[in-house]
């Protein structure tokens, strides 16, 4: 081992919020590397004045999406070109895998660290498809973090939940894998009622915990269920995700079986995503039984061993109900459990940490960097430059002064709400506050700029005086913004990190208006013709949709001199504009007369690239 300390550049968009695997992941390398470490945190921000020449390694984690927007067109040419060692860390790699392929090449990743197992690296990390790659590690999604280690182990006292559970479903394109997370919720859901179990199981996206509430859920829990972490359908070109994500934003009723047979029947189990959750090392470390799915995980678990296995055709739910009612057998597995995965530290943090160094020993033999960096300059250029207020502070992440620090403060009061009082606005400034405030503010500017737009509201506010059905305020505005981010990406005037065009697509024969959005510059093309003006204007339009799927699933644009916007499109990339139809549907002429002369209008000068 080397006692040389490398100065090494993270690149993530954490901002705070979400859960704490991210942050402790982190945080990992700083409280238990050897070297030196600068977070540039919500990279979005970041444009081609970032000075790249210090470091010796540019990490990019596995928050940054490679083909997505996090990463300006501008920063993507400076890490390029940049003398540092690149190196990436890939999850969620189930999704667009040679475009992901394609863009490390691009970039020239020189060391990656997956979740697909080693056995898989070539099918998914072909050395052809990315000359710059030297080594390549299957590494977990998550430790565990030391103040997880150090919690007493206590299996003996009283616990409320005998068997609980937190997920989000997940997109059908991800194939039988993904659907066990629903599956197990709602087979344990009536399992419980059927013989009597205590039991909070949820997958809705309201009832996720993080922070001190997920810690304190699982100190309630005595069981607490779990499946694999991955998928058991590999998107290798993006077609399939384009496929179905397009298909259920005109389709919004076709089940998982109907999706399947039309899309990925034949992929589904031939390359699979099988690893462990960091959820799992967070229920072993609070003294909680596992009860999983069987699968694989990553070699780190086996059934009767560390968990109680549920098949999954459930054919031995007897038997695992029998288990779970058993306290003692229970409080047996979990202390074997913690022992294993906990205790002995093979799982933790620092052991990684370790590890890692010992890789970049391998692949890093020198200094690669030029001239000295000190943490006070990097991060106060960053909060000059971009307002980064985000920043490392002892063994945490602390805020400065800034707005950022006002919605932490407020994102903190709200969780304080019990949940059953929480609202739909309430509900997202707790999970995205400064993008609430933000995209307010666009709100406002949006009406104030242009009567058309006020129009809309004007008639969906008649609608709601008159207690007419109407849709929610939240979803109109939702539709609106994007809308809008269509007319102006049309227009050429819209300031975002990723490149991308957009064509108006009319099926005729559906009645179905599309927007659909191509990948890089370019003329824009495929004006709203006048035969999809007439349906507008006539009521004739049973869907609006605009299908972004072959760029990206968000788009990420400026909203001021240190804002960015992060607009999410659906998992797929596909967005439907439902509040909208909604109040199309009630007053056809007066919304269609609206929308007409409002897309209409998107084309126009030349798109402001972003710096």
């Amino acid at each position: 081992m080397r006692d040389e300390s490398l100065k090494i550049l993270i690149l993530s968009t954490y901002d705070g919020t979400g859960a704490a695997a991210v942050r402790d992941y982190l945080l990992s390398f700083r409280l238990h590397s050897r070297h030196r470490y600068y977070y540039a945190l919500d990279c979005r921000r970041l444009d081609g004045r970032i000075d790249l020449r210090p470091f010796d390694v540019i990490a990019i984690f596995w928050d940054v999406y490679l083909p997505g927007p996090e990463l300006s067109d501008a920063v993507r040419e400076r890490i390029a070109h940049a003398p540092a060692v690149k190196v990436a860390f890939l999850q969620d790699e189930y999704r667009d895998v040679r475009r992901v392929n394609q863009v490390m090449a691009e970039l020239g990743v020189q060391v990656a660290f997956t979740c697909v197992a080693e056995a898989d690296h070539r099918t998914f990390y072909p050395a052809e498809a990315i000359p710059s790659l030297e080594g390549l590690y299957t590494v977990l999604p998550g430790y565990i973090p030391r103040t997880l280690e150090a919690v007493h182990l206590d299996v003996d006292s009283s616990r409320a939940i005998d068997v609980g559970y937190r997920s989000r479903a997940m997109p059908f394109d991800l194939g039988d894998l993904g659907q066990d997370k629903t599956a197990i919720a709602e087979r344990f859901q009536g399992l419980a009622r059927a013989h009597g179990l205590a039991a909070d199981i949820s997958v809705l996206e309201r009832d996720r915990l993080y922070g001190r509430q997920w810690v304190q859920f699982l100190r309630d829990c005595r069981c607490v269920l779990g499946t694999s972490s991955g998928a058991s359908v590999v998107d290798f070109t993006g077609d399939i995700r384009r496929s179905c994500a397009r298909h259920l934003a005109l389709n919004p009723d076709a089940g998982y079986g109907d999706i399947k047979a039309r899309f990925f029947a034949d992929a589904d189990w031939k390359v699979v995503i099988d690893t462990v959750s960091p959820r799992v090392f967070e229920a072993a470390a609070l003294g909680c039984t596992l009860v999983q799915h069987e699968g694989l995980y990553g070699g780190i678990i086996r059934a009767d061993e560390h968990f109680i296995g549920v098949r999954r055709d459930y054919s031995n739910v007897g038997e695992v109900v029998d288990r779970v009612r058993d306290r003692a057998f229970c409080r047996e597995m979990a202390k074997r459990t913690h022992r294993e995965l906990v205790a002995s530290g093979r799982y933790g943090f620092p052991a990684f940490a370790r590890w890692f160094d010992g890789i970049l020993d391998r692949h890093v033999p020198g200094r690669r960097g030029t001239g000295s960096l000190s943490a006070v300059r990097f991060y106060g250029d960053g909060y000059r430059q971009r307002r980064q207020a985000l920043v490392p502070w002892g063994k945490a992440f602390a805020v400065l002064p800034s707005t950022q620090l006002v919605h932490d403060l407020a994102r903190r009061v709200l969780e304080r709400l019990p949940r059953a009082r929480r609202g739909p606005l309430a509900s997202r400034l707790i999970h995205n506050p400064a993008g609430i405030v933000g995209k307010g503010l666009a709100v406002w500017r949006l009406f104030r700029a242009d009567p058309r737009w006020r129009g809309i509201l004007t008639s969906y506010l008649r609608r709601r005086r008159g207690a007419r059905p109407a849709p929610a305020v939240y979803a109109l505005l939702d539709d609106l913004l994007r809308l809008e981010l269509i007319r102006t990406a049309r227009q050429r005037s819209l300031s975002t990190s990723q490149s991308f065009t957009v064509d108006w697509e009319y099926e005729a024969a559906a009645n179905v208006l599309v927007a659909v959005s191509r990948r890089g510059p370019g003329a824009t093309g495929g004006a709203l013709t006048d035969e999809a003006v007439a349906a507008l204007r006539q009521g004739r339009i049973r869907a609006l949709v605009w299908d972004h799927a072959a760029v990206a699933p968000q788009v990420v644009c400026r909203a001021g001199r240190f804002r960015w916007l992060t607009f999410t499109l659906g998992s797929g990339g596909v967005y439907r504009f439902r509040a909208l139809e909604q109040l199309y549907c009630a007053d056809a002429q007066a919304i269609g007369d609206a929308l007409a002369a409002i897309l209409a209008a998107g084309d126009g000068p030349g798109r402001r690239p972003a710096p």
